[in-house]
């Protein structure tokens, strides 16, 4: 999927539901700003669409099987989000990360997206847009559960090893955030990785990010 036309937006397979990761064409002036709209997809074009297995949608898995995309149509209207915008970890014009997490998707939804390119500034009544059409949906993958234990003078923060090895951030205040990567020693303790940290003295927030 990440090999779309860049005409039409990409979502990357590693989105979670924490985490909408993907990129989109930039835009032409004066149609330079983005805004992403998020949607539930249409699960039963995309079913359908895969039956008539039309050559332009054909995939070759891991394995080498063909395999067809379906119709790609979005069902429910999730939400908008501006690239390089507040929500977005991707400072990379045309790249984003975005922070889902208040979306509350499930985790067997189809989720797609479309890309609006303004020439006015998001929020504008009745802006001059023009829209792309629907990326190749995808199943967003669990978000990963950041545990804490207090042990004496040290804070052992862990995950799941099937979220991956990620990295783990902190900011000292959330309004507006500030994240900083942190690279404490990760280590694997049975189906959890595990970092310690020295608890400080000040309101300190942690998170996972890939």
């Amino acid at each position: 999927m990440w090999t779309t036309n860049s005409i039409i937006p990409a979502l990357l397979p590693t989105s979670t539901q924490a985490e909408l990761r993907g990129s989109c064409a930039l835009g032409k002036d004066p149609y330079t700003s983005i805004v992403v709209d998020v949607y539930l997809a249409d699960e039963e074009s995309w079913a359908n669409g895969q039956l008539f297995q039309f050559p332009e949608l054909a995939y070759a898995d891991s394995a080498g099987n063909t395999l067809y995309y379906g119709f790609a149509q979005g069902r429910t209207y999730l939400g908008s989000l501006v690239d390089n915008g507040p929500q977005d970890l991707d400072p990379v014009p045309g790249q984003f990360d975005f922070d889902i997490s208040s979306f509350n998707i499930p985790v067997s939804a189809l989720v797609t997206i479309t890309a609006n390119y303004c020439a006015d500034p998001p929020g504008t009544h009745n802006g001059r847009t023009h829209t792309s059409d629907f990326a190749m949906p995808i199943t967003l993958l669990p978000a990963p559960r950041i545990g804490f234990t207090k042990i004496a003078n040290t804070l052992k923060i862990s995950w799941p090893t099937n979220s991956g090895l990620l990295t783990i951030q902190s900011a000292t205040k959330l309004a507006p955030s500030e994240w900083i990567d942190i690279n404490p020693a990760v280590n694997q303790s049975g189906t959890n990785y595990e970092a310690s940290l020295p608890i400080m003295p000040t309101n300190v927030f942690f998170r996972l990010r890939n």
